[in-house]
């Protein structure tokens, strides 16, 4: 339904003070594309004024109606190509230096790390972040990541850390 991606939009070059060259660090950003124009956008604007109870109701409905399939969903996974373009939207997470990206159910995960040096390496090692579609903010996840893996179902990440592996 959206084919998320890292996308290098943002200018804001550095000035090398050896070579008055322009040097470019924190300009990738995430995208986000919907692939029918009938699935919303998931960065929308909420509506504030729904009440709690009201969310719950929803909820409940959708979830009686899942207990009452025995039959699994078929996927739909057309998609439509006219106004393709106008379907784009751009993640609420800042630019930086963004290495890797997956999405769950529940979040937007993305690796972030520091610009890359000649002949030593970065103030901070890589970092795992996540974009929560519930709380619509960015939270740090993992620090100092070498490698991750995430599970076919988005559920459990591996993470590999000063030749340890966690989960």
């Amino acid at each position: 339904r959206m084919l998320y991606f890292i996308g290098d939009r943002e200018w804001a070059p550095q000035l090398s003070g050896v070579e008055w060259n322009f040097a470019r660090n924190r300009g990738a950003g995430i995208f986000c594309l919907t692939l029918r124009s009938d699935v919303s956008n998931p960065f929308a604007p909420r509506n504030d004024s729904a009440t709690k109870s009201d969310e719950d109701e929803d909820k409940d409905s959708k979830e009686g109606k899942k207990e009452g399939k025995d039959t699994p969903t078929k996927v739909d996974d057309r998609i439509e190509f006219k106004n393709i373009e106008q379907r784009l939207v751009r993640v609420p997470v800042e630019p930086d230096n963004i290495g890797w990206i997956a999405a769950t159910s529940e979040a937007l995960l993305f690796v972030v790390s520091d610009a890359g040096y000649y002949g030593r390496e970065s103030a901070h090692k890589p970092r795992l972040k996540s974009w929560s579609f519930e709380e619509r903010k960015v939270k740090d996840v993992f620090e100092n990541l070498e490698e991750i893996a995430l599970s076919a179902d988005g559920s459990t990440a591996l993470v590999k850390s000063e030749n340890a592996y966690k989960a």
